[in-house]
């Protein structure tokens, strides 16, 4: 649209030579917003706003989920506690707001299983949720999450 509104306006007489300097203008001016926007405004915001764009919202959600299980499968295999290596994996894959963190680190050191206390975060789903729950089971958490971690991969490619 730049080309072409500098083409038509170069090129043109009377209205198409304007409508091309408009549609130049109007593209310029909406790219300068956007600079301005990715510049000022906070990542949370900048990401909640390209988690709108259709399929590039799917890629940055996949692509959290497996910085999450990635993060806690390498936690998990440290002294960390498993609250506070819950509580970096969600902040490391931006998939919840601090106090709903607070809450899930507060309900894991009362005692609750992993996969129940992380039900209450939104945008896990239920097949990475199950797997946690197996693999907390089975003692083979990290393991399992390993596995989700490559399934995402998988999916991203």
């Amino acid at each position: 649209v730049l080309v072409t509104g500098v083409i038509l306006f170069a090129l043109g007489k009377g209205s198409v030579a304007w409508l091309g300097l408009m549609g130049f203008v109007a593209v310029a001016l909406s790219l300068v917003g956007i600079g301005i926007f990715w510049k000022l405004a906070p990542t949370k915001t900048r990401n909640g706003w390209l988690k709108r764009v259709p399929g590039f919202g799917k890629v940055l959600f996949l692509s959290s989920l497996q910085r999450f299980c990635l993060v806690l499968g390498t936690m998990l295999d440290s002294s960390i506690s498993t609250g506070r290596a819950v509580s970096l994996s969600l902040k490391a894959s931006e998939l919840s707001d601090p106090n709903e963190i607070e809450g899930i680190e507060k309900k894991i050191r009362r005692g609750a299983d992993l996969s129940t206390a992380l039900g209450v975060c939104r945008p896990l789903p239920e097949e990475l949720l199950g797997a946690i729950a197996v693999g907390e089971s089975a003692g083979s958490l990290p393991e399992a999450l390993s596995r989700m971690a490559i399934d995402y991969q998988e999916q991203l490619e």
